[in-house]
């Protein structure tokens, strides 16, 4: 329990915040399709493209597995920064964000709970682009090697400072300022997917 000027981060308040954003994914059908729906259509079309392209010119055989590491990169910074971006946005959608304002949750302990969830439905995005890359395309996941950790782990921070900055945008001009997350991610979608 925090008393007065006593700021340390409670794991059990952290806790807290992504068991209720878990309730939310859970009853909520809907909020699958980022973790599974988009991910398997943007790997069957992005794949079917690159296999395509691969089919009419010869050497352009590499085509598909870099579209599909560009799909698996964009949904590592898709998923980090709607996380936190969305986790904000549905405190204010369901008109609970003054409750949470009255909570002992500081603001850090709040980002890092949805940031943590975030984590997890990055978890679930890829294992749902691999299984789909490997399952349609044979796609070799090992030919991306260990440099896919360091490369990842950037773009989860990227994804996390957009996300913090359209919350703070959000709060700075209201509820009609959520079409900045969206925006956002869709801006930061060219320089993850390889193209000539």
């Amino acid at each position: 329990r925090r008393t007065g000027g006593d700021r340390t981060m409670s794991w059990l308040r952290i806790r807290t915040v992504i068991r209720r954003h878990a309730y939310v994914l859970w009853r909520a059908p809907h909020r699958w399709f980022d973790i599974a729906f988009w991910p398997l259509m943007d790997v069957i079309l992005w794949g079917s493209l690159g296999t395509y392209v691969a089919t009419q010119a010869s050497d352009s055989a590499a085509t598909a597995p870099f579209l599909i590491a560009g799909v698996l990169f964009f949904h590592v910074l898709f998923q980090a920064q709607i996380a936190v971006a969305t986790g904000f946005m549905e405190e204010t959608w369901s008109r609970n964000l003054l409750n949470v304002l009255t909570t002992p949750v500081t603001e850090v302990e709040y980002i890092v709970g949805t940031a943590m969830f975030g984590m997890a439905k990055v978890a679930l995005a890829m294992t749902t682009i691999v299984v789909t890359a490997i399952a349609f395309f044979g796609f070799d996941l090992g030919a991306i090697g260990w440099s896919f950790v360091p490369i990842a782990s950037v773009l989860v921070v990227v994804g996390w400072a957009v996300g913090i900055a359209n919350v703070g945008i959000v709060l700075r001009f209201g509820q009609g300022a959520e079409v900045i997350t969206w925006a956002a991610t869709s801006s930061l979608r060219c320089p993850t997917e390889p193209g000539d």
